[in-house]
């Protein structure tokens, strides 16, 4: 297909980009063929860098990322991010989400098929190589030409290429990399040419002199979403390419016309979106200023072949010379900018091929619109038939060295009959000339192919089919992952390329296999950081996620842009955003802080605050089996069996009151989880998973059975640590979806006496008919009530400043169901209030004989909590320190209302300044009412 690849580089090509992966690329772990050793005694704490050691590649080596017995299969594709790109937060935002959802699917029992890829990136690619080549050579690429530079572009691509699916397994992602595809492959150019041929021949595609973006950095048109948009205020200066000098933009020239009895407005339909919509209307005649590199064309010969921006200068200069010139003023403007180059976009004239759209997106609108493609979330439903609905053609040429050319030719006959073919070779092109042109062999003169590369959305638009064998047999492919594996599941992105990509794919699939590609469109919001500000190289605020796994002090994120454009600004913004640089989290942590967003929302603030919280609560995780083992070590001879006690009725009927507790809570929790994974609501899977974990099974029930542990009889501590066991290898299977390395490493240290898996990724995901019956919202709501007591005992210890357990108290209640409750588990009540002695009583809650000496606090009309503070505080010593809060607080109050009270006040602070002030207020005289409550409490002892 003319990719001008010399014979040594194209053999390489043609091997899969599997041939590539299959390499040392675990670039986190050495190559561990075999289990990692886990006989040294846990750490003390969580070490997430040594925790995601050598996990990766035993996964892999041992296939445990599919399910050979699967009977549902789900397939997904990765976007196939650029081949010489590195991974970002929106590629982790996506792998997180992706690989979750992959891992869930696959303890569910579903054959998971997860397509890697990548993207051959014409316009990035190309300018990287340029660089390089200028850089290393001192060339350019018409130094050495088309053939050459392209043979260039495919070495760089053999030693860069395979950079970012490095960083794809340090994230842990579970792809199927045998299956690895790149967008320029051997098979991939064959679909390519297939697509567009049938496209052709279909009448769908055309060629004409159209309107286009235009980089004169790269000589070629690009799409709208490679154009940035500069909104400036008034005058600029802008460094563009190929000037020495910075060029001013935000300006509006004005200068006179000479006339006579008329009026005159300019329409530019060569250079102007709106106007040449007017010049077609009007039958206007469109001339180019500009050739490929931004010069003037001969149209205005005095100043042909200068530079555009220079002949700018030239033009005021002879309008000034002929005494028309007025002056100028500040004009706000939006630039528009190529994203890749940095150049000034310019509407030009330029021969273009392209796609007819208005069939292939009505098909595609109605796919929505009668529910055989999901949208999730649904609000952009209205966008995708809105754009569908006025979608225009698709420019799909570019003027690019590096992509697939054009599978087009130019045949010419003596006679001077010429005609364009689609076809996929020289030889084919003729035949095709001779069938419908009715040319004679003979009388072809010239067969010349295309010199322009395809848009690189058009084979990105093919992934889903391509990448599973398309064409098929009929082209050299093969049809049996075609016909077992499409179309796919699901594919998620961001919302933000719902159009350039998710429905062109739609509009190829459904037009060249007759079948949708995928069931479920998933789309995540724009990345933003915690002040919700989008994410620029230029504010300093990106987090790369390889610096989120291992840690980058501060020196080394300023050292990375020294040098730069505007190095002082983003210097400032790092400085801002990473006073401490980024601390070292771990793969884990950087999932779950990404699939804990509600990613379905328009914009996502992500911040590296949360990810190290995340890293703590792994520690948490930790922990909690640390403190497992070690009690299964002191059980006498070993005699817990490790395993849950819901298998039997009789061991259920052994659970006590917090037993029962937390396993309804651990009930609700997978419960949770099963729906929640069902509708991609991952955030609330998390969310419900860390209340679990942190509120219910570390503050409360590892607290509650720490007593039985120590005092209770053989049995009770055998139910205890089952229930606690059940507690964490259910939470480990729940949480392996998001934190993969962690719950293997767990799963491993895990003792257990039966169903034991070789990898946790092999185990099934906790489903709510494995929990039936464990649900008990009456034990929930005792146990609320009991912890609600005891909070409050530990709320009044903490008001007199008592931060040791040798204090006793009383409660006094005429509930006779929560007495009973708080009676028959008072060492519970106990050892969560963090008391010496608790005793119940019945008995109204105003109980006088108890006042006298005792802090009081009402928990409700039937129950009152008394803390015994005799020989407990020193009076004068906690009066003293209270009083002193007390002016403080007074003295917060007179400044919030000095503030709130001075003239003009309301007129001048917006309403939700004025909210704040008000409830600062509030909340300052609410605590200065319970400081003299407890200071007359004191001065009554």
């Amino acid at each position: 297909m003319g990719l001008y690849m010399c014979e040594a580089v194209r053999g390489v090509a043609r091997g899969r980009l599997a041939a590539c992966v299959t390499r040392e690329l675990c670039t986190n772990v050495k190559k561990t063929p075999v289990k990692k050793d886990l006989s040294k005694p846990m750490a003390t704490a969580y070490n997430p860098g040594e925790v995601e050691q050598g996990w990766y590649c035993w996964w892999e080596d041992h296939g445990f990322f599919r399910r050979s017995d699967a009977q549902e299969k789900f397939v997904m594709a990765f976007p196939p991010p650029n081949v010489t790109g590195s991974l970002h937060l929106g590629h982790a935002l996506t792998c997180s989400i992706q690989d979750a959802v992959a891992r869930w699917q696959q303890m569910q029992g579903s054959h998971v098929v997860f397509i890697p890829g990548a993207d051959h990136a014409g316009i990035a690619t190309q300018v990287v190589v340029e660089r390089h080549l200028w850089d290393t050579q001192g060339k350019t690429k018409h130094d050495i030409g088309r053939k050459k530079f392209v043979d260039e572009v495919w070495r760089w691509k053999e030693e860069k290429g395979t950079m970012i699916f490095d960083q794809l397994r340090r994230l842990g992602t579970s792809l199927d990399w045998d299956r690895a595809v790149f967008t320029m492959d051997e098979h991939m150019n064959q679909a390519v040419t297939e697509a567009f041929i049938r496209l052709y021949d279909a009448g769908l595609v055309y060629r004409k002199e159209a309107l286009v973006n235009w980089c004169c950095s790269l000589q070629s048109a690009i799409s709208d979403i490679e154009v940035d948009h500069l909104h400036l205020t008034g005058p600029t200066e802008l460094t563009v390419p190929g000037y020495s000098e910075p060029v001013t933009f935000g300006k509006m020239y004005d200068f006179a016309y000479r006339l006579a009895d008329s009026g005159v407005v300019k329409v530019t339909p060569g250079h102007s979106h709106e106007d040449c919509q007017v010049g077609e209307r009007h039958n206007l005649p469109f001339h180019s200023i500009l050739d490929g590199s931004g010069k003037i064309t001969n149209v205005v010969p005095e100043f042909e072949g200068l530079a555009r921006f220079e002949a700018r200068g030239a033009v005021l200069r002879a309008l000034s010379a002929l005494g028309l010139y007025r002056g100028c003023r500040a004009h706000p403007m939006m630039v528009p900018r190529c994203s890749r180059t940095q150049d000034v976009i310019e509407p030009v004239l330029r021969p273009q091929w392209f796609v007819h759209c208005k069939e292939l997106a009505q098909e595609a609108s109605e796919a929505v619109q009668n529910g055989c493609l999901s949208l999730v979330p649904e609000l952009h439903r209205k966008s995708w038939h809105s754009w569908l609905d006025n979608i225009t053609d698709w420019c799909v040429s570019r003027q690019l060295w590096w992509g697939h050319r054009i599978p087009v030719y130019h045949v010419t006959a003596v006679d001077g009959r010429e005609a364009w073919v689609a076809a996929g070779s020289e030889e084919d092109a003729r035949r095709k000339a001779m069938e419908k042109e009715g040319m004679s062999l003979d009388s072809i003169t010239s067969t010349q192919q295309e010199e322009d590369v395809l848009d690189t959305w058009f084979s990105s638009g093919l992934f889903p089919f391509a990448a599973l064998g398309w064409p098929g047999q009929e082209r050299g492919g093969t049809t049996s992952d075609l016909d077992r594996f499409y179309p796919t599941t699901l594919v998620e992105t961001g919302h933000d390329i719902l159009f350039f990509w998710v429905a062109r794919m739609v509009m190829l699939g459904l037009n060249l296999t007759g079948r949708l590609p995928f069931e479920t469109v998933l789309l995540h919001g724009l990345l933003c950081d915690a002040g919700g500000h989008k994410m620029s190289k230029s504010r300093g605020n990106v987090i790369d996620p390889l610096d989120v796994i291992s840690g980058a002090s501060l020196e080394v994120l300023c050292k990375r842009v020294e040098g730069s454009l505007n190095a002082e600004e983003v210097l400032n913004g790092i400085r801002r955003n990473f006073p401490a640089g980024i601390p070292e989290c771990g793969a884990d942590a950087l999932r779950y802080t990404l699939c804990s967003t509600n990613f379905k929302n328009q914009l996502l603030n992500i911040d590296v605050t949360r990810m190290e919280q995340n890293k703590f609560f792994g520690n948490k995780i930790w922990q909690t089996v640390r403190f497992l083992l070690s009690a299964l070590d002191k059980v006498a001879d070993g005699g817990v069996p490790c395993d849950s006690p819901l298998q039997e009725s009789h061991r259920r009927q052994q659970l006590g009151l917090m037993d029962r507790w937390i396993m309804s809570h651990l009930t609700a929790l997978v419960t949770t989880a099963d729906n929640s994974f069902k509708t991609y609501d991952l955030h609330v899977v998390t969310k419900a998973f860390s209340t679990f974990w942190h509120n219910q099974l570390c503050d409360v029930y590892l607290e509650s059975i720490k007593t039985v542990l120590r005092d209770g009889t053989e049995a009770e501590k055998a139910t205890a640590l089952q229930t606690l066991w059940t507690c964490i290898d259910s939470g480990l299977r729940l949480v392996a979806p998001f934190m993969p390395y962690l719950a293997e490493e767990l799963y491993q240290r895990l003792p257990r006496q039966q169903g034991r898996q070789e990898s946790v990724m092999q185990c099934g995901y906790p489903l709510p008919k494995e929990f039936e019956g464990m649900r008990d919202t009456r034990v929930e709501e005792g146990v609320e009530a009991l912890l609600e007591v005891a909070s409050a005992l530990r709320t009044l210890k903490t008001s007199y400043g008592i931060f040791h357990n040798r204090v006793n108290g009383t409660v006094v209640c005429s509930d006779r169901v929560l007495r009973n409750i708080l009676t028959d588990n008072l060492q519970t009540l106990t050892t969560l209030g963090r008391m010496k002695e608790v005793k119940v009583q019945e008995g109204s809650a105003h109980h006088p004989s108890l006042h006298s000496a005792c802090a009081v606090s009402t928990i409700s009309s039937t129950t009152t909590v008394y803390l015994h503070l005799q020989g407990v505080v020193d009076p004068t010593v906690e009066v003293a320190r209270l009083t002193k809060k007390l002016m403080k607080l007074e003295k917060d109050e007179r400044k919030v209302v000095k503030m709130v009270t001075s003239p003009g006040y309301s007129e001048r602070s917006p309403p939700h300044i004025q909210l704040a002030h008000h409830t600062k207020l509030h909340s300052i005289r609410t605590e200065i009412e319970k400081v003299r409550a407890l200071i007359h409490s004191l001065e009554d002892l």
